[in-house]
């Protein structure tokens, strides 16, 4: 993930699992487990969250080695999502600012970082 986006640019995000035993372990990185948040910095409001409207599986399961890692992209339109708007999602993109990407999943640490959306 980048620090800054220009106005074309759609941000790629990675959610990365790490597995910090020897024994391999298993890990659900679908967008109901793993679920990723998109707040916008100013006033922390949620613009995006994978749980809202997922297409797919809900659960998608990796295989993590021993001491190994695994990672998991998507790329993110810069439009917002609501849980209550599936058939008909917000069509406008977000507006230029910073914002914070939020990842939590049951057992691990709430996981942050930021990114900025430039203006033309």
């Amino acid at each position: 993930m980048k620090n800054e986006y220009e106005a074309n640019e759609k941000p790629r995000l990675e959610l990365i699992a790490r597995n910090t035993s020897v024994t391999t372990c298993k890990v659900d990185l679908g967008p109901k487990q793993a679920v990723l948040t998109i707040l916008q910095a100013t006033g922390s409001k949620a613009v995006w969250s994978s749980s809202d409207c997922p297409t797919g599986a809900g659960n998608v399961f990796f295989r993590v080695p021993g001491q190994g890692e695994t990672k998991r992209s998507l790329e993110w339109d810069r439009k917002p999502s609501a849980a209550s708007q599936c058939q008909s999602p917000p069509a406008d993109a977000v507006t230029p600012d910073t914002y914070v990407v939020e990842v939590k999943s049951p057992g691990m640490p709430v996981a942050r970082t930021s990114f900025v959306l430039k203006q033309d």
